[in-house]
């Protein structure tokens, strides 16, 4: 089951949830090698976004492997990690001791208590895992008034053909598997109703990003291991999704690859 599956009851979907979000400490070394960071110009436009009010502190929830970390502290400001997963705050400790004005809590956003009041607040691939009865409200209590919501997720690989991408599409389905954007880039939808008709954001701004790379079959099945969807299915199952794949889209070992990274931007009232 999804943690987006509408019919589940609600406590289902809050355990689910949690299922989902402790599965990616699980996999944690294969996350950081295989999935992607963010473009730069993500950062830039948060930058710009936050305009005369400027970003000083930052707080990121659910931090991950440091995709988006790296880039943030390398601005210099004082930076606040949340990091349920015991394993990727391990990853993220090593990539950030350079980094003195980075600080890493190996808890959750609901469970965290704050101590000050941020310029920004960073949810990179995540927002979707915290409780909804929490998010929006705590975001509100701990971001500064004038200050920045950033909420960003990469979407997963496809091919840059059309043709590939809808056979990618079609192999996937056939398995359960609802792991491409399909042709609308826009992740996570059901998690930001909420935040268009909240009285605590204002000015929201959605940009959508598309990078380019060649992508490997080996890649590509690493990136699939740190979807549970995937690891959810049996070793036959697998083994008939990897001969499709090399059959027909990584028939030559790699292709012309891509994905979008979507943002939604909102300002504090």
């Amino acid at each position: 089951m999804s943690p987006h599956n509408k019919s589940a009851p609600v406590t289902d979907i809050a355990q689910d949830r949690i299922r989902y979000a402790k599965a990616f400490g699980a996999c944690a070394p294969i996350y950081e090698r295989a999935r992607s960071g963010y473009p730069a110009s993500l950062i830039s436009d948060i930058e710009h976004f936050a305009g005369e009010n400027g970003i000083k502190s930052v707080l990121e929830v659910g931090a991950g492997s440091g995709k988006a970390t790296i880039p943030i502290a390398k601005m210099g400001v004082v930076l606040d990690c949340i990091e349920p997963s015991r394993r990727m705050s391990g990853i993220l400790r090593a990539s950030c001791a350079g980094f003195p004005n980075v600080t890493i809590s190996t808890t959750t956003f609901e469970r965290w208590r704050p101590r000050r009041r941020y310029c920004l607040l960073v949810a990179s691939q995540s927002w979707h895992l915290v409780d909804p009865d929490v998010r929006l409200a705590k975001a509100a209590q701990v971001i500064r008034p004038g200050g920045t919501l950033a909420l960003f997720w990469n979407l997963p690989p496809q091919p840059a053909s059309d043709l590939a991408g809808r056979t990618l599409d079609s192999i996937l389905r056939d398995l359960g598997l609802n792991l491409t954007p399909a042709s609308n880039p826009t992740p996570e939808p059901r998690t930001l109703p909420p935040l268009y008709s909240s009285p605590d954001f204002t000015d929201i701004s959605v940009k959508t990003y598309r990078t380019m790379y060649r992508l490997s079959f080996s890649r590509y099945i690493d990136i699939l291991h740190t979807y549970p969807e995937y690891n959810a299915l049996g070793r036959s199952a697998r083994q008939q999704l990897s001969n499709r794949l090399t059959s027909t889209i990584f028939a030559h070992g790699s292709v012309d690859g891509c994905h979008y990274t979507s943002m939604h931007l909102a300002r504090r009232t």
